[in-house]
């Protein structure tokens, strides 16, 4: 179905407040789901991969786009029109049901996403960005985990609602206490269960 797109690193799939309708679905790549401040701070949301689907609520309710998507990576995407995207829930209504839960899922996922942090210190908050992350997209390394995704400090900063600033001090704690290895826009999880267990705010 659709169109085939390639898109470069830092260009945008989707705008934040734009009109369109269409949704893509991801073939492969990594995109990232933000939201600019009143002050043009951005803020990251959530991480999308190959095999998500991006855009599907303003192709439901024919609203402006809650949020933009932007390439991390190349991506590799197939646009898809709103009309024909409801052709295709109607014919195949188990699809639409999974549509339905994904989008569910997802605005409770940002609900809870919003509550929790507000409890957390921040060290907690950027471990439980992390243990999402591996996850949803984590491989098994020899020693430790791979995030699955190529994302940089300042992002995981992001979705942990804090300035890379701020963040790099606990990152740095994180390397020192043996539950991360930091290299140049890669970070690999050395000890998940610690990692865990502090994205609760455990010692």
């Amino acid at each position: 179905m659709g169109t085939a797109r390639t898109f470069s690193p830092g260009e945008r799939l989707l705008r934040e407040g734009e009109s369109s309708t269409h949704v893509a679905l991801l073939i492969h790549g990594i995109t990232k789901v933000i939201s600019i401040l009143n002050d043009g701070h951005e803020i990251l949301l959530a991480v999308r991969v190959g095999g998500d689907l991006i855009g599907e609520l303003a192709a439901l309710d024919g609203g402006p786009r809650s949020a933009g998507v932007v390439a991390i990576t190349s991506v590799l995407a197939r646009q898809i029109s709103a009309q024909a995207f409801h052709q295709y829930l109607e014919i195949h209504p188990a699809v639409a049901v999974t549509v339905g839960r994904t989008v569910g899922d997802r605005l409770r996922s940002a609900t809870r996403h919003r509550v929790a942090y507000l409890n957390l210190k921040p060290r907690a908050r950027i471990c439980r960005v992390l243990a999402e992350i591996v996850d949803k997209h984590g491989r098994p390394m020899a020693v430790g985990w791979d995030l699955g995704v190529a994302i940089r400090q300042e992002d995981i900063a992001s979705l942990a609602g804090m300035r890379l600033r701020a963040a790099q001090t606990h990152f740095a704690a994180l390397r020192d206490d043996g539950v991360l290895d930091l290299g140049y826009q890669h970070i690999t999880v050395l000890d998940l269960d610690r990692l865990r267990r502090e994205s609760d705010g455990a010692a």
